[in-house]
This record gives structure tokens, sequence and C-alpha cells, in this order.
């Protein structure tokens, strides 16, 4: 489904910016993506990032929710809003981030 939602994605370099990070959850791959949309941070204020890539279907759009970050003791949450018009990137204060992963042991490539 991720991968369905990201090619509604129409500019190439986000695309790859948003699939990258879907892959990877590089911490520094949320800021790439919060720097695409213009939003300049400096790398030493974040006190922790909280890497995420769940997508949400909200009838007849999708809203990809990319996790979070703490600056000065706030807890933020990030999401992108995806429809065939626009996207939207949403921050947010939060006062917590689910973060959701099977429950198998981290590395286990035992796909069946």
């Amino acid at each position: 489904m991720a991968v369905d939602i990201l090619t509604r994605v129409k500019d190439p370099r986000l695309r790859e910016l948003l699939n990258v990070y879907r892959t990877t959850n590089n911490v520094f791959g949320l800021i790439d993506i919060m720097d695409y949309f213009g939003m300049k941070f400096r790398v030493d204020a974040f006190e922790a990032i909280f890497p995420k890539f769940e997508v949400e279907e909200i009838e007849p759009n999708y809203r990809i929710h990319l996790g979070g970050f703490i600056i000065h003791s706030q807890m933020y949450g990030v999401s992108l809003d995806v429809n065939d018009k626009e996207l939207t990137l949403h921050l947010e204060t939060q006062y917590y981030i689910l973060i959701r992963r099977e429950n198998k042991p981290k590395g286990d490539t035992d796909v069946k």
C-alpha cells in the first residue's frame, strides 16, 4: 500500500526522499523531507527524533505519518496528506507518538 501512495506523489525528488525514508527509517530522512517543504532547523536543536512511516487512508486521500521529534522539551508529530491536487505537511504538537513494528527479532529475514 505504501508504494501505491508514493506513486501519487508527482515530484520525483520528494517521492525518492519518502521511499528512502520508508525503507531505511533514517532519522535524517525526516529532516530532509521537512527541508523539502522549506522548514529549516538547527540539527543540534533536536533532543530526539522518532522515525516512522505509516499510511492511513482518509477517503479519498491518504495521510502518511512520518514520526516526530522533540525540541526544547516539546514533542512534535509530522504527517503528510497526499491527494491528487496537493501535498500538505502537518507539524503538530503531540503528547505521545505510537510507533509500531512487527513482533519479530530485528534483522529477521525469514519471509513466509
